[in-house]
Parts: C-alpha cells; sequence; structure tokens
C-alpha cells in the first residue's frame, strides 16, 4: 500500500516531507496495522493521533473547520514541504490574486488577467491537491488509511516524497 501511495503522489507532483520527528506510526500507536481485520480506530482516535502528527511535524497543519453532525471535530490537513508550509500565506494570496481579488462579480476567473499575467502567477504557485477521504459512516477504509498517508508525508525522507511535498500542497480531509 505504502508504495501505491508514493506512486500517486508522484504522479501528482507531490513533494518529500521533513525528516521524523519523533512521529509514531500508526501501527506503533494503536497496536495493529491500519486495515487489519477487525480493528478499526474511532473517528476521536483518528483526530487525536493527526493533532499529534500536526503538533510534532513541521510538514503538517491541522485545521478544525467545523462540527460533525455529532458535534465532532471536522478538520483539515494541510500537507507540504517545510518551506512550502512556512509559506502559505503567499500561496493562498497568490490563488487569490490569480481568480478572485481582481475579477468583477459574474467575470470569468480566466478574463481576469491576460495569459501572460495568469502564466507568471502560476509559476510562482504550487499545485494544490484537495482529497477527502470518504463522505458516508460506512466509508471507512479511506479515513483509516489517511493515517498511513499523513505519517509518510510526514515522516519520509525518500527522494520522491521530498520531491512530491516540495512541488504540492496536499490538502486532506479524512472523513
Amino acid at each position: 500500500m505504502k508504495t501505491y501511495w508514493l506512486l500517486t503522489l508522484a504522479m501528482v507532483g507531490i513533494a518529500a516531507p521533513a525528516p521524523a520527528q519523533d512521529i509514531p506510526s500508526p501501527a506503533q500507536r494503536f497496536g495493529h496495522a491500519m486495515g487489519a481485520d477487525r480493528k478499526l480506530v474511532g473517528w476521536d482516535g483518528i483526530v487525536d493521533y493527526l493533532r499529534l502528527v500536526a503538533q510534532r511535524s513541521d510538514r503538517v497543519n491541522l485545521h478544525e473547520v467545523g462540527k460533525t453532525s455529532q458535534d465532532r471535530p471536522y478538520i483539515l490537513l494541510e500537507i507540504s514541504s517545510t518551506e512550502n508550509i512556512a509559506n502559505l500565506a503567499r500561496y493562498k494570496a497568490l490563488q487569490r490574486r490569480l481568480y478572485f481579488q481582481d475579477a468583477r462579480p459574474g467575470q470569468d476567473p480566466d478574463s481576469v488577467h491576460p495569459a501572460a499575467v495568469r502564466r507568471e502567477l502560476m509559476e510562482q504557485h504550487k499545485a494544490v491537491v484537495l482529497v477527502s477521504a470518504n463522505i458516508h459512516a460506512t466509508e471507512i477504509g479511506a479515513a483509516q488509511m489517511s493515517l498511513e498517508l499523513v505519517h509518510e508525508l510526514a515522516t519520509s525522507a525518500e527522494p520522491a516524497i521530498t520531491k512530491i511535498l516540495n512541488d504540492v500542497i496536499f490538502l486532506l480531509i479524512p472523513s
């Protein structure tokens, strides 16, 4: 499974994360491999683990963006290289400028700037990839797997992962 996700991330151009910073793997934290028969991590465990990773990694930010219908935290993770995470405000400003800041109401975003200006703004930007792991309560596999993915991105020093993290700002909604 690890190789599959590395290849998937490499295909979309995501750079590798910073070195491990005392972050336990999901198996170490929960006592079983993700996907093991008859073993599931509940939502509270998922949130706690992702908060731990965000606290210990300079590649991961966690934001609570709302509450679920059961009043549980609805979270979003920003994952990228240490440098990109440190410069997220710049990339968000580029994104706003590229499509929204100078637009008139109802204006086609592609017509806001001439092609040369759009190209220049995009060359300064990073690819942004949003993944929502699951929507329905019975779709549990992706949320379980997201723990492995976040751990890999937060701790790996593999060149393929580093390249991915340098080129991409990855947004993950684990559930």
